[in-house]
């Protein structure tokens, strides 16, 4: 949970080095550092649940938004659209 409030807080240094380096591939590998870092979060901290008190479930709810945003938000800007939900199997 830390780990990926941490990386979700370095996205505006990220964003402005990876510009300032005319660097895209930095922004890349950062996207899937946040992708990586939100599936240990998602196995490791209950978000919902009975057993979740309600303020926690809102503090983890607003992670799980921040992170949304900021791969959507990552991806935009190298050009890549991020899809809504998975398309369904044949």
């Amino acid at each position: 949970e830390k780990r990926l409030i941490k990386r979700l807080g370095e996205f505006p240094s990220v964003v402005a080095e990876t510009a300032s380096r005319r660097a895209p591939h930095r922004l890349v590998h950062y996207a899937h550092d946040v992708a990586s870092d939100v599936s240990k979060f998602y196995r490791d901290c209950r978000v919902t649940g009975d057993d979740v008190p309600e303020l926690l479930t809102t503090r983890r709810l607003a992670i799980c938004d921040a992170a949304r945003q900021v791969l959507a938000t990552s991806l935009d800007l190298v050009g890549v659209h991020a899809m809504e939900r998975m398309p369904e199997r044949v």
